[in-house]
């Protein structure tokens, strides 16, 4: 049976689990990683293995692959892997120069693909590429080709072959040679460009300090985000409130992402009571917060996520230590009340690069308002729950007092309160980014 590796980004895991399924159906096995690899696997090696045993990648070129490190990474190590590649076109987006050793691959072009439109003669093509039978049950075995371009030529019909005049079978052969040829002198004379994963793999394999980790960010849909590493934290302050209380230990077994500031005016699309674009987006529900993340395919962060990306296994009471530093965080802005600029205060930078996460806005979390210890299966991560009190975290520009600056601080109102010192960051599964 063929075994086929799909790379491909989350955002488009639509057309992927459709492809995956028309493969299946037609006799061949297929990895897609999200329903194969299991909590607490070593990303980077299961995906390294799993395309040593496959045949064929089926790649999906798109404007959202084409950002991924991790699919960059997958479609130039099967290349390192002398893997038949099959490049499939979702949009108009180009290949990009870590990629350029496809350019001379025919792509099967799947641009119009939807739920309810699907394109048969693109589908064909792509069974064809894959020597896979069109019928539903179909077992034959994948043929090796010693060069993607031979799907060209030899999956063609025997008649449409002999068809073909004679000086094409001539040529061809030649300028497979001569593309041969400028890959070949290209590699010699230009540095050959190896995706690194060492940042990612430090973040699934977990970090135990906040010193061992680097800040790494990406941009997904035009906004920054950092990752946050595996790792374990003391959750909660003894020296705090009652309800910050009892510090209890929670661990991340997977990555995730969290935008580098808050949401501003300029992403939000609208102006909250203070105008500037790079101001934040405040005067916000938790609705409104909950349903804008959505639309960026991301979510509002946890509590226990919000808090360890402020505090990070260290357990630090600020963002940037366990002193408070005036200078670090935007408060008590009395004289000149107000806002400011996202990331204007660089010194007060958390371990994973996020910045304002003491001051400037207060910043609601996912979560509903609950006792300690925190546990995500107990109906807190509920999002039906719609009239239950959410938290929010941070503190801002608005508080005298600097115990609402403490990165364990909890305060809660109701979904729909809003106010000009509330507003809110976007979270992102680490798998979703790709």
């Amino acid at each position: 049976m063929p075994k086929i590796f799909i790379s491909y980004s989350r955002r488009d895991k639509d057309v992927a689990d459709y492809i995956a399924g028309e493969l299946r159906s037609r006799g061949a096995e297929v990895f897609i990683d999200y329903q194969r690899i299991q909590a607490g696997e070593s990303f980077p090696r299961r995906l390294a293995s799993e395309i040593d045993s496959s045949s064929a990648i089926v790649f999906l070129l798109s404007k959202h692959s084409v950002t991924s490190k991790w699919v960059i990474s997958e479609v130039y190590y099967a290349h390192q892997q002398d893997k038949l590649i099959v490049p499939v076109m979702l949009d108009a987006t180009k290949l990009p120069g870590d990629l350029f050793f496809l350019s001379p691959i025919d792509r099967v072009d799947f641009i119009g693909w939807s739920k309810d439109v699907h394109i048969e003669d693109s589908l064909r093509k792509l069974i064809v590429a894959l020597s896979l039978s069109e019928g539903i049950t179909g077992t034959e075995k994948l043929l090796q080709a010693e060069s993607p371009l031979r799907i060209s030529i030899e999956h063609k019909p025997l008649s449409s072959r002999r068809s073909l005049p004679g000086m094409i079978i001539i040529i061809l052969p030649l300028i497979i040679g001569i593309v041969g040829a400028i890959l070949i002198l290209r590699n010699s004379l230009v540095p050959t460009f190896v995706p690194t994963m060492t940042g990612l793999q430090l973040a699934v394999q977990g970090v135990e300090v906040n010193a061992d980790w680097k800040p790494y960010s990406q941009e997904f849909n035009g906004v920054e985000m950092v990752l946050i590493p595996v790792g374990c934290f003391d959750m909660g302050s003894n020296d705090g409130e009652d309800d910050e209380k009892p510090v209890d230990e929670f661990c991340f077994d997977q990555p995730f992402w969290i935008d580098r500031t808050e949401v501003t005016n300029k992403q939000y699309g609208l102006t909250g009571y203070f105008s500037g674009d790079n101001r934040p987006r405040e005067d916000i529900s938790w609705n409104q917060a909950q349903d804008f993340c959505a639309v960026r395919d991301a979510r509002l962060p946890t509590e226990a996520e919000w808090e360890y990306a402020a505090r990070g296994p260290d357990a630090l009471r600020y963002p940037w230590g366990n002193d408070f530093v005036p200078e670090n965080a935007i408060y008590d802005r009395k004289p000149n009340p107000g806002s400011a600029v996202v990331g204007s205060v660089f010194a007060g930078r958390s371990w994973v690069g996020a910045l304002d996460m003491s001051g400037n806005v207060w910043e609601w979390v996912s979560s509903v308002y609950a006792p300690y210890p925190y546990d995500p299966n107990d109906g807190r991560e509920d999002f039906g729950r719609i009239d239950a009190h959410r938290v929010l975290r941070g503190g801002s520009w608005h508080d005298i007092l600097t115990v609402g600056l403490e990165a364990t601080y909890r305060v809660n109102f109701p979904p729909s309160f809003r106010d000009n010192y509330v507003g809110f960051r976007c979270a992102l599964d680490y798998e979703d980014g790709k």
